[in-house]
């Protein structure tokens, strides 16, 4: 794994997230202490089930020493501060298929789930850190364009849409110049 992905503060919160049982790390984080390719400055972190009404309370007795602010509360999500760093915990309802990877007891999705979540949510956003993502996991050959869009078709089904994908996918809009 590469830790140095992460900065001293972030890997300090990572380590506790194992005593947060029901979540997995996703996104950028996750890849990125995977393949190593960038810095990453947030958490998401994700659930099967259905986020529990005392996370809030199970979140602040994990982090004691930690300042935890929320900043947005749904039902489906909850993103908090802890210490700064931004962090997302989220009700995934689709089913992970590839076993996790586990670090320091933290699972974590595998690089092919992280790139079909990313390729699921280019229709919402795509953001620079997902264009550096996509073209690390292409150029590298973690991942092939092809493979990707047949593992979202089984995986989303009729809620993936290949065209939107490869149409954000070759967008630059976002890149800044």
């Amino acid at each position: 794994m590469h830790e140095e992905s992460l900065t001293e503060q972030a890997s300090n919160l990572f380590h506790c997230f194992a005593k947060l049982k029901g979540f997995y790390l996703v996104g950028g984080t996750a890849l990125a202490l995977q393949i190593g390719h960038r810095l990453s400055v947030d958490f998401d972190l994700f659930s099967s089930e259905e986020l529990p009404p005392n996370l809030l309370q199970r979140i602040k007795r994990t982090f004691p020493n930690s300042s935890i602010a929320v900043t947005y509360r749904a039902t489906e999500q909850l993103n908090v501060l802890i210490d700064n760093i931004k962090t997302t915990f989220f009700h995934y309802n689709y089913p992970v298929i590839d076993p996790f990877v586990s670090h320091e007891g933290v699972p974590l999705a595998s690089i092919r789930e992280i790139a079909a979540m990313k390729a699921f949510a280019v229709g919402k956003r795509l953001s620079y850190k997902d264009y550096i993502d996509w073209y690390v996991l292409l150029k590298e050959g973690y991942v092939k364009l092809d493979d990707i869009i047949a593992f979202c078709r089984k995986r989303f089904g009729n809620d993936f849409n290949d065209r939107l994908f490869l149409g954000q996918l070759a967008s630059l809009e976002d890149i800044p110049t």
